[in-house]
């Protein structure tokens, strides 16, 4: 099992968790490492 915690997400596309991340991971950038970690699992 993989979790992406929220607070690695940009904050413009998450602005409601506890620690913003300015710079994080935008939406796209999110599904393509999920799906390059799928690939070597």
């Amino acid at each position: 099992m993989i979790a992406l915690d929220c607070e690695s997400l940009d904050s413009s596309i998450m602005p409601d968790v506890a620690t913003l991340t300015p710079g994080g991971l935008n939406y796209t950038q999110a599904i393509n490492l999920m799906a390059r970690i799928g690939k070597r699992a």
